[in-house]
C-alpha cells in the first residue's frame, strides 16, 4: 500500500491537530472567554467540513435524523467544548490533556460497573 493511500498521514493530521489543542486553547483563553472560543473552534470546523462535504459531494441528511444531529451537537459537542475551555482555565495543558486522555478508562469502567459489561485484555 502506498503512503498516501494509507490512513497514516490523516492519523498524523490528527495527533499533530489534537496535541495542539490543549497548549492552544490555554493561550487562546487568555484573549477569549470559554464561550466565544468554543464557537470560534466550531465554526471553523464546521467551515472545513463542508468544504470536504461539498467536494466529496456527501448526501444531505434525512430530516428524520436531524433532531438526532443537533441533540447529539448540544449535548456531546458544546457542553464538551464549554467544559473543556472551563477547564483549561483552572490547570495547566499538561493537566488538561491527562484528563481527557483518561476518558476512555473512565468509559469503560462506567459501562463495567453500570451496565456489567465484561472488560477484555488484549
Amino acid at each position: 500500500m502506498k503512503f498516501k493511500d494509507s490512513f497514516h498521514p490523516y492519523a498524523m493530521t490528527t495527533i499533530f491537530f489534537w496535541s495542539l489543542a490543549f497548549v492552544l486553547t490555554r493561550l487562546s483563553l487568555q484573549y477569549f472567554s470559554a464561550f466565544p472560543l468554543g464557537f470560534l473552534r466550531y465554526l471553523v470546523a464546521s467551515c472545513s467540513l463542508l468544504v470536504i462535504a461539498v467536494c466529496t459531494k456527501m448526501p444531505v441528511p434525512r430530516k428524520k435524523d436531524l433532531p438526532w444531529f443537533v441533540l447529539s451537537g448540544g449535548l456531546g459537542f458544546f457542553l464538551y467544548m464549554i467544559a473543556f475551555n472551563q477547564g483549561q482555565l483552572t490547570v495547566t495543558a499538561a493537566t488538561g490533556s491527562v484528563v481527557i486522555a483518561t476518558v476512555p478508562m473512565i468509559t469503560a469502567l462506567f459501562a463495567r460497573f453500570i451496565y456489567h459489561e465484561k472488560l477484555k485484555a488484549f
